[in-house]
């Protein structure tokens, strides 16, 4: 599981430590495995490459050891976001001085001796702290879709406590658990580890298995699409041509032909503007970067979407608790925000509440848009970034909508975030980074104000 993230998510700096510290205590299992096989004989002493064995016993264990702590609380830093980069840094910085002492004072040979109570001392010092911070982090979370992905995080707190108790501390007073629980316990976590892994994704590592193509398949699917495009474009436009000329033409004034020329002509008009429609998602986004204030684009697209949310009676409700100015291409985000508005209101076909707002994050500005339609199918989620995946009416949607939020959201070096539950809703967050902010104002706007049709209405 950690080669997995740091293989898929390495641009990714928690999940980089995250797929570290899992990595480092594979490395730890694996040095159990050793010594068990040097103790009950399997592995001969005099052996000619039982020496070889036992440096690779001693050198997982010293990384096993010292690594997993650092890794760790490393992780807990970057995942939570509690602190800004310049004191992560600091921090991390700060708690390589220990570990580095630590090591340079650790006897190596003729044979590896710990510092027990040192060790546990730097275990204490890192897990418990990194431990109390995922917990912090929970509780003060307010979002309920990422408290619940928090959550999920938790269940991994038990087997790190179990960790400082049986490979730490009980090692203070020369005492080894050496007992069949021990690697029952060990069996569980990875069982628990690989369940919520398939089911629910950890790091992203699920949804990174679907979107690990995903650039390649869109971009297969860009030029290929342009190149039909074109072709057809061609055709139709000849067949548009031809059939203006027998509108024009003296004989053509029988009431019959006319009506059919008419059916025809609207037909390739039609073809012609699915055809655009097709042609601008589906090409490379070329951004126009300017400054605009966030909260401006989401009431202009609101304002698009106004009279469709008052035909299907929807609630909206606008909490902006920060605003920033940034660089963005603003026909190209509207156009975003325009497409998830749509897909709420059709996922929530009449009546219910659509959630915008707009919050700080540690690395940067999220807008979430929230609804409270029929959410999406466990056995879809793997496919909605997907180019051509839809469940809409397939004559006018080409299931190219979210993959296009996707490379709109990929070229402004941000990220887009869908959680969703089949019945509750579903929620799409678009995260900005910090470098393309210019200007942060943290004063509340529209702060717990509900808009029926744009119109104020009061809480219940």
């Amino acid at each position: 599981m950690g080669s997995v993230l740091l293989w898929n998510k390495w641009r990714s700096v928690d999940a980089r430590w995250a797929g570290l510290t899992l990595f480092v205590g594979g490395i730890g299992n694996l040095s159990n495995i050793i010594d068990e096989l040097m103790e009950s004989g399997t592995i001969q002493a005099d052996a000619e490459w039982a020496r070889v064995i036992f440096l690779g016993y001693e050198t997982c264990s010293l990384l096993y050891h010292y690594g997993l702590p650092y890794a760790y609380i490393n992780f807990c830093l970057d995942y939570t976001k509690f602190f800004g980069n310049r004191m992560k840094r600091v921090i991390s910085y700060g708690l390589a001085i220990p570990l580095l002492i630590l090591l340079g004072t650790t006897p190596i040979y003729p044979m590896l001796q710990f510092n027990y109570l040192l060790l546990s001392l730097w275990a204490g010092c890192t897990l418990l702290p990194g431990s109390a911070l995922l917990v912090y982090c929970y509780l003060k979370e307010v979002h309920p879709f990422v408290k619940k992905e928090r959550l999920q995080l938790l269940f991994c707190l038990p087997i790190v406590i179990w960790v400082l108790f049986a490979d730490y501390i009980l090692f203070t007073n020369g005492e080894q658990l050496k007992w069949i629980y021990m690697d029952i316990i060990k069996w569980l976590f990875l069982i628990t580890l690989f369940f919520l892994a398939a089911k629910y994704g950890i790091m992203g590592v699920k949804l990174r298995f679907k979107q690990q193509n995903l650039n390649h398949t869109l971009h297969t699917v860009s030029s290929a699409t342009q190149m039909m495009n074109h072709c057809m474009k061609t055709e139709i436009s000849i067949i548009s041509m031809c059939v203006n000329n027998i509108c024009n033409h003296p004989a053509a004034k029988n009431l019959d032909i006319q009506e059919n020329v008419a059916l025809i002509m609207k037909a390739t008009d039609h073809l012609l503007a699915m055809m655009a429609r097709l042609r601008d998602q589906s090409e490379d986004i070329k951004l126009n970067l300017q400054a605009h204030r966030i909260s401006v684009l989401a009431d202009k697209a609101i304002q698009v979407m106004t009279p469709y949310f008052s035909q299907q009676q929807i609630t909206l409700s606008r909490n902006y608790s920060c605003d920033a100015v940034m660089l963005c291409d603003n026909v190209q985000v509207h156009e975003v925000l325009v497409n998830l508005f749509s897909n709420a209101v059709e996922a929530m076909k009449s009546g219910g509440k659509l959630y915008i707002e707009i919050y700080r994050l540690k690395g940067g500005v999220t807008l979430s848009v929230r609804d409270t339609g029929v959410g999406i199918p466990e056995r879809h989620f793997g496919f909605i970034v997907s180019p051509f995946f839809t469940t809409k009416d397939r004559k006018t949607n080409f299931g190219l909508g979210l993959s296009y939020v996707y490379k709109v959201m990929q070229a402004h070096n941000g990220s887009m975030e869908i959680l969703s539950k089949e019945g509750k809703g579903t929620a799409v967050l678009l995260h900005f980074p910090k470098r393309k902010l210019l200007d942060l104002d943290r004063k509340v706007s529209l702060f717990g104000r509900e808009f029926a049709n744009d119109k104020p209405a009061a809480r219940r």
